[in-house]
């Protein structure tokens, strides 16, 4: 991955965060941090499993800070999985995904506009060879009609590393697309989602949301299609999936 620019985008991060600091002579407070925990019965992203059909633990933290001059809100966060890569054919042996981000996020009256920078790491990988590790840029904007029910949304992501190495040890950059719509219906809200990973999946995923005793469940239905031109030695084909999220924020 290009670690000079995630270096050179998180010292802008805090570069910012401190200047505005000076003008406002405040100091962070808790409200701006926050942490998550939870398990997820399948870990499956851009429709392929991560964790070989076994249930995923996962823990994460996200910072932000408003800045005034700006009216937005940057932020930086860290989220660690389990994902189990044991594929003694391709040489992978890491048992956990770590990935860092750091954006910026602005709203105009009914569009929220997000753009920021995400890596994605794999300790414990025994074959740097055929690295699965990388990064990507994004862009996510979001409509959300004030007092409706209702939201759109889309979201494109960038490859930064060239790629994830395939079977043949050739590198390649792709990209990732989605749309989304969600409704809220007072009893439980929905969301419904197409994605497109570039030669390699389309995935349509419908999720129920739900809030109990102040954990958030996710239900998810995912389809997976393999695309054509397959690069991703971890699909193995179309697949559908029954996944349940459990997570505790505070």
């Amino acid at each position: 991955m290009n670690k000079k620019i995630s270096s050179l985008f998180f010292s802008l991060f805090f570069l910012v965060v401190n200047v505005e600091q000076s003008k406002a002579h405040m100091d962070f407070g808790l409200d701006q941090l926050h942490f998550n925990i939870g398990i997820a019965s399948n870990y499956v992203n851009r429709g392929v499993e991560q964790n070989q059909g076994q249930p995923a633990p996962f823990a994460g933290a996200d910072f932000s800070y408003p800045i005034k001059t700006l009216g937005a809100d940057v932020y930086v966060g860290t989220w660690i999985s389990a994902s189990h890569g044991v594929n003694t054919s391709a040489g992978l042996g890491y048992t956990k995904e770590w990935d860092n981000y750091i954006g910026i996020k602005k709203t105009i009256d009914i569009v929220t506009l997000d753009v920021g920078y995400s890596t994605y790491s794999y300790p414990g990988l025994n074959d740097h060879n055929l690295s699965l590790e990388n990064a990507e840029y994004y862009a996510k904007v979001t409509i959300a009609p004030d007092k409706k029910p209702y939201t759109f949304g889309a979201s494109y992501f960038l490859d930064d590393s060239q790629g994830v190495l395939n079977d043949n040890g050739q590198r390649s950059d792709r990209f990732y697309y989605e749309l989304n719509a969600t409704y809220d219906f007072g009893i439980v809200q929905s969301k419904i989602s197409y994605g497109v990973w570039d030669r390699d999946t389309n995935t349509s995923t419908f999720t129920l949301s739900k809030e109990l005793f102040g954990i958030d469940l996710d239900l998810s239905y995912i389809y997976a299609d393999r695309a054509k031109e397959q690069t991703s030695q971890l699909t193995q084909g179309s697949k559908d999936y029954l996944t349940l999220v459990a997570t505790k924020r505070f």
